[in-house]
């Protein structure tokens, strides 16, 4: 059985970081933003502009229909 140490190891490693040079190019490139950070973590920092924000959660709860890109990022 995993812990949710190997569960986080898992999803930690199946998602590309970026850092902030790298993503600035994928938004330059039209890449789409979606800040799923919750919402006080967004009014203590903002957002990337034109970002949209839902929420982590709700994502998980309200969208498991999406199909998500074959390279997310993170």
């Amino acid at each position: 059985m995993n812990t949710i140490t190997d569960l986080l190891n898992i999803a930690n490693d199946s998602v590309k970081r970026l850092n902030f040079d790298e993503a600035n190019e994928l938004i330059l490139q039209g890449a789409f933003i979606i800040d799923v950070r919750e919402e006080s973590e967004v009014a203590q920092s903002g957002k990337v502009s034109d970002a949209l924000h839902i929420p982590r959660g709700l994502i998980a709860v309200s969208y498991t229909h999406l199909t998500l890109p074959t390279t997310p990022y993170v």
